[in-house]
């Protein structure tokens, strides 16, 4: 097969997987789905199955940030149909899982909020210094209960997020933040609101209550302990049927927090194996058969950073990041590439 039609392979294996775990997941939050019955969507997932074999075996451990848990499950999901490899994934604040690394936690992969703490294990001499690349940059957003603020429509974000949180103060309400101590967006939520004049005033700044994590922090808005929250505009799916009727969503204005770059770590001494990127440059048949000099965590990392899942990022609720492609210096260094979708 030529390289032109397994790259089209790929695409469609990716595309289709994604498609499965995205309604599959809507079923969990939602009783409405696009399969009529289980029956049905067991079939379609046995069709796809049989598109390939697998070429590999073996399970790795991921340790992931909170805010991307979601697009995860669907990626995960991907890359085991299509390489034989299982996943397995543990869920918590970046600060949390940077910290159970440095007291021995054997996760292959660390997908962090931010470029700090995956740099941190280099300075620490915990992995090798060629193993943190960027995978995804977030965004900040705002969720507020609609009955509560009615004629927001015409408002610019700045002046939607002045004037909810005022009224917040008056109403004695309580807006929720993830831990910024632990969680990148909720030092994002910090710097925002600190650039709004609303942190260290206690007499004219809402109340806080602080989550563990972004997933905590929009619980506390869903169940009414909160009522507003600043989350990562990744976790927003399954709540579409309450944004049209009861909540609304503002984007926080980029200037008022510093850039949400998230960073991803393969946790060992010995370098990763990042370029070239088989997903990019894969000219084999439609039995990925997949090169051995390519250990499963690199593989895994190979994955996210390829064309198909970096353009696949803005559906989550990210921009793709600076991804490590294919072109080299004539010194063999990898050239940071933009992915263009």
């Amino acid at each position: 097969m030529c390289k032109l039609h397994t790259y089209m392979f790929v695409a469609f294996v990716i595309v289709l997987c994604i498609f499965i775990v995205d309604n599959t997941q809507a079923k969990i939050a939602d009783d409405t789905d696009v399969y009529t019955n289980t029956a049905e969507r067991k079939q379609q997932e046995a069709e796809f199955s049989a598109l390939f074999t697998p070429k590999r075996q073996g399970r790795i451990h991921v340790g992931v940030a909170a805010n991307f848990a979601k697009p995860l499950a669907s990626i995960t999901q991907a890359f085991t149909k299509i390489t034989g490899v299982d996943v397995v994934t543990t869920v918590s604040s970046s600060g949390t899982l940077f910290a159970q690394i440095l007291h021995g936690a054997t996760f292959d992969v660390f997908l962090s909020a931010d470029v700090n703490r995956p740099n941190a294990l280099i300075d620490k001499g915990v992995i090798h210094a060629g193993n943190v690349v960027n995978y995804a940059e977030g965004e900040l957003v705002y969720i507020y209960r609609r009955r509560d603020h009615m004629n927001d429509d015409m408002q610019s974000p700045e002046d939607v997020l002045r004037s909810t949180l005022d009224a917040l103060v008056q109403q004695q309400g309580k807006v929720a933040i993830a831990n910024p101590k632990l969680a990148p967006y909720g030092l994002a939520a910090k710097q925002t609101l600190e650039n709004l004049s609303l942190w260290h005033n206690s007499a004219t700044s809402p109340s806080r209550v602080t989550g563990k994590n972004v997933l905590q922090t929009l619980q506390f808005f869903t169940t009414g302990s909160a009522s507003s929250a600043f989350i990562a505009k990744s976790v927003l799916p399954g709540l579409e049927q309450q944004l049209e009727t009861a909540y609304s969503v503002v984007s926080v204005p980029v200037d008022f927090y510093s850039p949400i770059m998230q960073g991803l770590s393969v946790n060992r001494k010995q370098p990763a194996v990042l370029t070239p990127n088989w997903f990019n440059e894969n000219s084999g048949d439609n039995t990925i058969a997949i090169t051995s000099e390519v250990d499963n965590a690199s593989l895994f990392v190979q994955f996210i950073l390829s064309d198909f899942m970096q353009c696949a990022l803005p559906k989550w609720g990210y921009k793709p990041a600076m991804a490590v492609r294919n072109t080299m210096h004539e010194n063999g260094d990898a050239v940071p590439e933009k992915v263009s979708c």
